[in-house]
C-alpha cells in the first residue's frame, strides 16, 4: 500500500510591495499551516527575524528592485511551490543639515535653511522658543520669543513618501535688555 502525501499549498505573501530604502522591521507573512516549516529568501534586504516560521521581518537596503520568496515544507518534508512577492525599494532622502544664526536676540527673526534641498520634497519644521513661519519649504523664518537654549528641527519627506532623518540645530536666544528708567526732575524752569 502506498500513501501519497499532498504537497503543501502556500498562500500568497502579504506585506508591503513598496518600501523605503533603509526601512527596518517590515513584516511579511503567509498563512500558517500546522507542522510546516518556511524557508524564506530576501533579495535587496536582510531577514531580521522569523526564518523558519510563517512570518518574518525584513530590513531593506539600497533603492532598487527587491523580492521576498518563501518555500513551505510540510510535516512530512514535502516541498511546496515557492511563493514570491516583488518589492520596489524607493530611495530615502539624503542627510540634510540646517544652517542659520545660532546666536540671536529675543524678539528678532532668523532664517534657517535645510540643505541640500530636493525638488518635490516637503519639509516639516519644529521650533522651540519661537514662532515658526509657513511649513513645507526648505527655508523657515522664525521669530524668537523666549530667551535661552532653543532648537530648530527639520524632517524631509520626499516625493516617494519616504522620510529622512531629522536634523536638529541648536540656538541661543539672548534676552533683550530691561527697559531703562530715567531719573531726574520732571519739572524744570525755563533756561535752567
Amino acid at each position: 500500500q502506498i500513501t501519497v502525501i499532498p504537497l503543501p499549498i502556500t498562500s500568497v505573501i502579504t506585506g508591503p510591495d513598496t518600501v523605503c530604502s533603509g526601512s527596518t522591521g517590515v513584516i511579511y507573512s503567509v498563512t500558517n499551516n500546522a507542522g510546516s516549516v518556511y524557508s524564506w529568501t530576501v533579495v535587496g534586504g536582510a531577514i531580521a527575524s522569523g526564518q523558519g516560521f510563517n512570518q518574518i521581518t525584513v530590513n531593506w537596503g539600497a533603492a532598487g528592485a527587491g523580492t521576498v520568496s518563501v518555500t513551505e515544507y510540510n510535516f512530512f518534508g514535502c516541498m511546496g511551490n515557492t511563493s514570491t512577492l516583488n518589492v520596489v525599494i524607493n530611495p530615502s532622502p539624503v542627510a540634510i543639515n540646517i544652517s542659520g544664526p545660532d546666536t540671536i536676540c529675543e524678539g528678532t527673526f532668523g532664517q534657517y535653511i535645510a540643505t541640500p534641498a530636493t525638488n518635490g520634497s516637503i519639509y516639516t519644521w519644529v521650533v522651540t522658543g519661537g514662532v515658526p513661519g509657513a511649513q513645507g519649504n526648505d527655508t523657515m523664518d522664525v521669530q524668537w520669543t523666549t530667551p535661552g537654549n532653543q532648537t530648530v528641527i527639520v524632517t524631509e519627506l520626499n516625493s516617494f513618501g519616504c522620510p529622512g532623518i531629522p536634523d536638529t540645530f541648536n540656538i541661543v536666544v539672548n534676552p533683550m535688555p530691561a527697559p531703562l528708567t530715567l531719573f531726574g526732575p520732571d519739572t524744570v524752569c525755563e533756561f535752567s
